[in-house]
């Protein structure tokens, strides 16, 4: 199944990039960057279920565990350098983020059990249903991370005249490039105009959630050292 939605993203993204200013007190920095690190944060956390269902169905070695090695290397050490980037207290940062999954969890559910209802539609299921379905929306959050920074980037140069890659830190291509090659591994027979119509129309109500500065106002308003 083609799960290469960028440019669908960006199209919706831009959209809504030009017709929604930034609450008062909330700079589109802030919403880009925290939306970003929200986003890696559920990277990190799927990666560790993806795991987990690897070694369930016996697919943890050999060729399949060194790959997988590669993007949980990518995230440990995101992990590491994110924490320079971030301004603020520890303890105000996870209390930041855990509001963002109590705002977006949902969303993110009804996302993965779109993929997944997909995926048994085409006899897709078990373990196998549950890697892949995994595996794409590790890749969708990966490919939203990147959709961000191109608003960084673009803004920098729009309003500065630079080309900045100061949230260049969020970008996590290898493991952008490893789940898409998992899920496209299992799911691959399951290629339709239907299925990626299907799975788009439930990736656009994610992303349009995700980029709505309101959302992101709401939870910044509690937290003044972001804002």
């Amino acid at each position: 199944m083609n799960i290469n939605y960028c440019g669908y993203v960006q199209a919706i993204a831009d959209y809504k990039k030009e017709h929604i200013n930034p609450l008062p007190g909330v700079t589109k920095e802030h919403t880009l960057q925290y939306s970003g690190l929200f986003i890696n944060d559920q990277v990190y956390n799927h990666i560790l279920m993806l795991k987990e269902e690897l070694k369930t169905a016996g697919l943890f070695r050999f060729s399949a565990k060194r790959d997988f090695q590669k993007a949980e290397y990518e995230i440990a050490k995101y992990n590491l350098d994110m924490r320079s980037h971030v301004n603020v207290y520890p303890e105000i940062f996870a209390s930041v983020l855990q509001d963002m999954e109590d705002c977006f969890m949902k969303d993110i559910d009804i996302l993965k059990y779109s993929i997944s209802q997909i995926m048994l539609d085409h006899n897709i299921s078990g373990v196998d249903n549950r890697i892949a379905s995994l595996s794409m929306l590790i890749n969708i959050f990966c490919q939203s991370s990147r959709v961000l920074v191109k608003f960084y980037r673009e803004d920098a140069y729009e309003i500065f005249g630079i080309h900045s890659d100061k949230m260049d830190y969020l970008l996590l291509p290898v493991t952008e490039r490893y789940t898409a090659e998992l899920a496209a591994s299992i799911s691959g027979k399951s290629e339709t105009s239907d299925n990626s119509q299907r799975a788009t129309e439930a990736f656009n109500v994610f992303v349009t959630k995700l980029i709505d500065p309101e959302r992101f106002g709401k939870i910044a308003e509690k937290y003044n050292q972001i804002a």
